[in-house]
């Protein structure tokens, strides 16, 4: 005799998989899927079908910040289905020095998210300060920590002290103004000794041959793929000092601890949560102590290997996969427990056709108000651009 057990079906939706579709949501809900009590299904949001949305009990919408985030989400919530919101950055306070500024500023955008925060039940986050400001919009707020699995076991193939920053596109300007100035003085000053690999953001620093950049990688498996191949010694986590930065997730720690790499860090939130200085990581505020930060462990490699195996405790004792999806048992019962209706004589309809023009519409008035009279000059070449790319995707699939 057995006892069938009931595993709760969640599906997780995003506009894109993105590093915290998989750092905060699927690696510790796949833990729970080992151990029978959910199913899990990652879904872009664009592509969820009518039968996605009978199959779940719940929906966690991650970062949603489209209309058609809030579609679905009101869908789940017409038909029964526990509806929770994921956020580990301040959406509504995007700073005005970074590339998507534009993008959050949109009413549509705006009014998506407030939206989406009216609909969800339930409020998941990863920072005390999201939970803080945001929680009283939700029934419940539930704040976790993300993981990242340890899956990188390149060794050193070199004398070479090898430095990584990676992080996303608008991050451009924080690279330039703190980290450009230290590079280019550590590259002067230890010469071919040291190299540094810039990923997603160019530090514009062509005049030095040891500095290496990569553009942005949005496939999160491919980037780890990409950061695994070399073995890093040192890694930079620099944030502004900002309310928006203290909202965000220290996951550059745990990135970087992974990857077996000893970072150096603003003295900042969100890092001063969980970087004890010359301990588990190093903290910097300011250039001169950057420069300090990154001489000391160049010069001193018994440090370096001291502070990364304390980094790595830090790491095993609270940041597995294993530990996490505990916690969120414990702190979270309603993914293992909340059951939706059941719907299968029920037909739920999903307008593609229609949230297709209202995407096509907001983004072409975006794209005007960036571009202004001149975009209907570029329109046409970015199209055609466009065109050829998908073509020449086609051709290498054949």
């Amino acid at each position: 005799m057995f006892i069938m057990i009931n595993k709760k079906r969640i599906l997780v939706i995003c506009i894109e998989k993105v590093s915290s579709v998989s750092v905060g949501v699927l690696f510790p809900l796949e833990e729970l899927e080992k151990k029978a009590l959910i199913e899990v299904k990652f879904v872009r949001t664009s592509k969820v079908t009518e039968a996605d949305i009978k199959w779940c009990d719940t929906v966690i919408c991650v970062r949603g910040s489209e209309f058609w985030d809030l579609h679905i989400v009101r869908l789940c919530k017409k038909y029964g289905r526990q509806a929770v919101y994921y956020l580990d950055d301040d959406l509504l306070d995007i700073p005005d020095n970074v590339s998507c500024t534009d993008y959050y500023k949109t009413d549509y955008v705006l009014k998506s998210i407030q939206s989406l925060m009216k609909e969800c039940d339930i409020l998941w986050c990863v920072n005390p300060n999201i939970a803080k400001k945001y929680g009283n919009c939700f029934k419940k707020t539930v704040l976790s920590e993300a993981c990242v699995k340890r899956d990188c076991s390149c060794v050193a193939d070199d004398d070479k002290v090898k430095f990584i920053y990676a992080g996303g596109i608008d991050h451009q300007n924080i690279v330039e103004e703190i980290l450009s100035p230290v590079v280019n003085h550590l590259c002067n000053k230890y010469g071919e000794k040291v190299q540094f690999t810039f990923i997603g953001v160019d530090p514009h620093l062509s005049n030095q041959k040891q500095v290496k950049f990569i553009p942005y990688i949005s496939d999160y498996q491919e980037y780890r793929r990409v950061v695994c191949e070399t073995h890093y010694d040192i890694s930079f986590a620099p944030v502004y000092d900002t309310p928006f930065y203290s909202c965000k997730y220290y996951n550059k720690f745990l990135e970087y601890t992974s990857m077996g790499t000893v970072g150096i860090y603003s003295d900042l939130q969100p890092y001063t949560f969980v970087v004890e200085n010359y301990e588990n990581g190093i903290l910097a505020d300011n250039n001169d102590s950057w420069c300090k930060a990154a001489e000391y462990l160049i010069d001193n490699p018994e440090e370096r290997k001291r502070i990364l195996e304390n980094a790595e405790k830090t790491f095993d004792e609270r940041f597995t996969s294993e530990k996490i999806a505990a916690e969120l048992v414990s702190e979270f019962p309603e993914l293992c427990e909340f059951s939706a209706p059941d719907i299968t004589g029920e037909k739920v309809r999903i307008n593609n056709l229609q949230l297709n023009f209202y995407n096509l519409k907001q983004r072409l008035t975006m794209y005007f108000r960036r571009r202004g009279i001149a975009g209907i000059f570029l329109l046409p070449f970015k199209a055609i651009k466009t065109i050829i790319k998908k073509i020449r995707e086609t051709e290498k699939c054949h």
